[in-house]
């Protein structure tokens, strides 16, 4: 008579006893065991990520590119709630964004204080020589700058100064004529003087421009968008706004071709986490594959 253990069936049965056999000598089952190596790998990606994130998000805080920065940090307190780390990055952002931006009100009040009490002054200058039209075209200026009893008072005393001035002109043909040659006089030094001031000032501009397309051409944004403010501090001007306006844009698409290669070199990474752990499978299977082999094969001799 066959015995029943040299059929497949008998041959089936006794490669479960001894896959069984060897599982519980390790003292899990192979689901548990499959399932615990696999969570333990799960918590190393976590924590290899959560690292990154971190890593990367005090970069960009030290670099000053806060929306990126903040952008980390996020990502790093969904893998871990409550991470002081990363807390304290965005609590550090918000206070850098807070200051820079406290900073820039302050440049733009003091820029602004500049320009009024720069109005003010050539109004002066310009009543002071009689220039009432002048004048009280920068006295206005002034007050549209800013509302303020100084300019208005200002005001009040070109329309005196002018009625003075224009009765004084009346008493005296000659003097009215020795006045107006001394004041086309001065109307040209001024004019040569504002010319100067002009050609100065757009020598300055056009070198904190150029200084801000070299930062700009090298990546440094931050350096860049500093250069061009302080082109716009100079005088406001439109070149200096579409500098930095192509600051913002240029920075924004940098951000996204990093972030596009940072998923990139991210997918790349889970690409060969995934042949390596297809690969340690393999493995695993070839060698479990060979322990039932042995024991079959045992199991046959003492079978036989």
């Amino acid at each position: 008579m066959r015995s029943p253990f040299r059929s497949p069936k008998g041959i089936f049965y006794i490669a479960i006893f001894a896959l069984l056999t060897a599982a519980f000598a390790w003292g899990t089952t192979p689901a548990e065991a499959f399932f615990w190596d696999q969570g333990t790998t799960d918590e190393v990606k976590d924590e290899e990520k959560l690292k990154g994130y971190l890593e990367r998000a005090g970069e960009y805080l030290e670099e000053k590119r806060y929306a990126a920065s903040k952008r980390y940090a996020e990502q790093a307190l969904k893998l871990d709630p409550g991470n002081e780390k990363a807390i304290s990055i965005l609590d550090e952002v918000s206070r850098a964004i807070k200051l820079e931006k406290e900073e820039e009100e302050a440049r733009r009040r003091q820029a602004l204080d500049k320009r009024f009490r720069e109005y003010l002054s050539r109004s002066r200058r310009f009543l002071e020589e009689k220039d009432f039209r002048r004048a009280r075209a920068y006295a206005k200026e002034a007050l549209n700058l800013k509302e303020d009893p100084e300019p208005r008072r200002l005001l009040e005393e070109i329309d005196r100064g002018e009625k003075d001035y224009i009765s004084a002109e009346r008493r005296s043909s000659k003097e009215k004529v020795a006045k107006q040659d001394q004041l086309v006089e001065k109307r040209r030094r001024e004019a040569e003087r504002e010319a100067r001031e002009r050609a100065e000032r757009q020598q300055r501009i056009s070198g904190y421009l150029q200084k801000a397309q070299e930062y700009l051409d090298e990546g440094r944004y931050s350096r860049a968008r500093s250069y061009a403010k302080r082109a716009l501090n100079v005088e406001e001007n439109e070149a200096a706004r579409e500098m930095i306006a192509r600051i913002g844009r240029e920075e924004s698409l940098a951000e996204e071709k990093e972030r596009a290669e940072e998923e990139a070199r991210r997918r790349a990474r889970q690409e060969e986490e995934r042949r390596r752990e297809a690969e340690r499978e393999a493995r695993e299977r070839a060698e479990r594959q060979q322990r039932i082999s042995g024991y079959l094969q045992k199991a046959q001799e003492y079978l036989d």
